[in-house]
């Protein structure tokens, strides 16, 4: 208890979870549901005095899934929750619906034992499996869950960055090939090693490398205020720092506005990809390549009144479908199964992917192998299908 309570004092930084207030939040939250439900018989508890509607703590629901070990369903044998699979939700409304007042019973016995056995709350070893096989059910039944999200392919969102860039500009690389460059101003402090070598500027560029090198930095991310390089003022009395400077970057983009102030800026979110299948003379396909439409893009085909979809893409061109995120594929493993994936991206002629259950974030997803496939490579492994409120999942037309 005091361990614990100095190093809660001695924390730097809020650890990953709910705070109190948000803890509050879902007490109160669950007992006006539980007041809500009510309705139905009068109250919690109808005119017999019989207990019609039962809310469950928390703190109980955690208490019975490790007593039962149910942690272990999704954590490979651990005793830990596993939050990064969506499917941790169904666990727990498994223990709720199982936590009756036969139930609450044994948790006061058990919590009048604690103390006993020198638990904090509840003793161990007294609360009994609510139906036989229980853990094994459960088991299974998370197997068939398919986990189900809205896909939102509605026109809105960012349109473009909120970042100008320059005009275009011409240069040659190492090889001497002429390309299309563009300008941005960045503060040095915060720039990853790329941008450090992108600045244009030559000596500014030896100066923050230099310092770097200086403070055995990898990058300028961490890089103190105090600590930033400076020119010279032209009469040399004066010592003026660099605070930001133009690096080069390979982007494309498009131009905005009118009237005089046009501007030049990257394209934003994407709001779909379609799928098209290249055909032989004999009408046969050969290969696949996926076509993004910008959010931006979009807008303008909505404005003109045009599908939002394209499905003529020319000849010798057939539309398969689009894609969108959390819409769904299913992708053939190596086993020759098919197996359920949300697409998460989109970027180039990538699709980012992430299995139906999984909660991480995108970053910690996308270092796996295999969840950014070029769309090129997945002709006869993928189709795309729905996967309703209930996760059922229903195949597709090739041209939605």
């Amino acid at each position: 208890m005091a361990e614990a309570k100095l190093r809660r004092f001695e924390l730097q930084e809020i650890p990953d979870g709910f705070t109190n207030r948000h803890l509050s939040d879902t007490r109160y939250i669950s007992r006006l549901a539980g007041d809500y439900l009510g309705l139905l018989y009068e109250g919690r508890i109808d005119a017999d005095g019989t207990l019609r509607i039962q809310v469950s703590t928390g703190a109980m629901t955690a208490y019975l899934r490790d007593e039962w070990n149910l942690n272990a369903i999704l954590d490979d044998g651990g005793d830990e929750k596993n939050r990064s699979d969506h499917r941790h939700h169904a666990i727990d409304a498994a223990v709720i619906a199982m936590n009756d007042t036969k139930t609450v019973k044994m948790l006061s016995r058990a919590a009048e034992q604690a103390s006993l056995e020198g638990h904090r709350r509840f003793a161990k070893g007294i609360i009994e499996e609510p139906i036989p096989n229980f853990k094994r059910l459960v088991s299974e039944a998370k197997d068939k869950i398919n986990v189900s999200f809205r896909a939102n392919r509605k026109v809105s969102g960012g349109f473009h960055d909120e970042t100008n860039y320059s005009d275009p500009q011409k240069v040659k690389d190492e090889k001497g090939k002429v390309q299309e460059v563009r300008h941005i101003r960045k503060p040095i402090i915060g720039m990853s090693a790329g941008d450090v070598q992108s600045i244009v500027d030559r000596t500014i560029r030896e100066l923050v490398e230099n310092k770097l090198k200086q403070l055995n930095l990898p990058d300028a991310k961490k890089l103190p205020e105090s600590e930033l390089p400076y020119l010279r003022s032209k009469d040399g009395k004066r010592l003026i720092p660099i605070r930001k400077a133009r690096i080069r970057k390979n982007v494309g983009t498009m131009t905005v506005g009118k009237n005089g102030r046009q501007r030049h800026v990257a394209s934003g979110n994407n709001h779909h990809m379609e799928i098209v299948a290249l055909l032989d003379k004999e009408g046969n396909e050969t290969k696949w390549e996926g076509v993004v439409v910008t959010m931006f893009e979009a807008y303008q085909r909505k404005r003109s009144k045009q599908p939002i979809i394209q499905r003529d893409h020319g000849p010798e061109k057939r539309f398969k479908f689009s894609l969108a995120k959390d819409e769904y594929i299913e992708r053939l493993n190596s086993n020759g199964d098919w197996e359920l994936w949300r697409i998460h991206g989109l970027t180039g002629n990538l699709i980012k992917i992430t299995r139906h259950q999984d909660a991480r974030p995108s970053a910690d997803v996308e270092k796996e192998s295999g969840t950014r496939p070029a769309i090129g490579t997945l002709r006869t492994k993928i189709h795309k299908v729905i996967v309703d409120v209930l996760g059922d999942i229903h195949q597709l037309r090739n041209d939605c």
